[in-house]
């Protein structure tokens, strides 16, 4: 492998090598106890011989007993239990808290150049610094989503709302009945017609992993309806433009959104426009911006 980017080159490992690698990181923590997370390395994955390794090593750390292999979800669902049974209390580190800018980071890189450079206009909270009711609406959001995101900092004084707000979002995302890269790409064309760089940069790779294509990424940022697109992508991309741009859908447009996904489909996809147009206009309201000079990469 060789990396001109990083001045980095290195010889293609075997799948043994790796798993020594792997055996004694298992070990060490095995012997001393805790969470461990096995990364699989292209050294180690995909091809058949680097799988019959992965195998070897599973059958190594079963046979070593004493280990739980345990899914994210049966994780949370064991600390939220050690938590309920006072058994275990999280250990926090707060990170050092800024008024202003750092001066030795004041400077934003080039790369930024054409985007909107912002800072919040509210103080981030940590979960200690939240009232009772925040801090329980902040821990079942952790819990469920791992995180607690720009949009839903902004709404923690406001617990009840953010609480609604983000069971809405689960609906939106995980128990619609819109393909998710129908969705990605709706939620990519509403952040560039609000010119809402954080809905944008959270979902590129979401689209991508939909199964979106480069081309019709780079459409939507420019404000194009995507012409390599299928129909249905055509269609909620149009249906976007034009609810955020006249504030009105035309007949064709809508009936061509119908046809693609039926009653339902249609009413959830305006749902869903709803949802990341509300996201957007909060983020954009608690965000100072200070708009530096054009480039490609900007959403406008």
């Amino acid at each position: 492998m060789h990396s001109p980017d990083f001045n980095c080159s290195m010889p293609i490992s075997a799948p043994q090598r790796a798993l020594e690698v792997y055996r004694a990181e298992f070990d060490a923590a095995w012997e001393f106890g805790g969470l461990w997370i096995s990364v699989w390395h292209p050294f180690l994955s995909g091809r058949p011989a680097r799988l019959a390794a992965i195998v070897e090593l599973i059958e190594y750390m079963r046979e070593k007993g004493g280990v739980w292999f345990a899914t994210t979800a049966e994780i949370c669902a064991h600390v939220k239990w050690l938590l309920k049974t006072e058994q275990w209390e999280p250990r926090v580190e707060l990170l050092p808290a800024y008024e202003s800018p750092i001066p030795e980071l004041s400077g934003p890189p080039q790369s930024t150049a054409g985007k909107k450079v912002s800072m919040s206009r509210i103080t981030t909270q940590s979960r200690d610094d939240l009232t009772d009711e925040s801090r329980v609406v902040y821990d079942e959001i952790m819990a469920t989503l791992g995180e607690v995101d720009r949009p839903f900092q902004i709404l923690l004084p406001t617990p009840e709302l953010l609480r609604r707000v983000a069971h809405l979002g689960l609906l939106m995302r995980f128990d619609s009945s819109v393909p998710p890269a129908i969705r990605e790409c709706l939620i990519l064309a509403t952040a560039r017609e609000l010119e809402c760089e954080f809905e944008w940069t959270g979902h590129e790779p979401t689209a991508r992993e939909s199964g979106v294509s480069e081309q019709t990424i780079q459409s939507i940022r420019d404000g194009r309806t995507p012409s390599d697109a299928d129909e249905g992508v055509q269609a909620v991309v149009c249906f976007v433009y034009e609810s955020l741009r006249d504030h009105a859908v035309c007949d064709e447009t809508f009936r061509r959104v119908q046809t693609a996904f039926g009653v339902r489909g249609t009413t959830e996809i305006v749902a869903t426009l709803g949802y990341y147009t509300m996201l957007a206009t909060l983020i954009n309201a608690f965000e100072s911006h200070q708009t530096r000079p054009p480039s490609s990469g900007a959403l406008r």
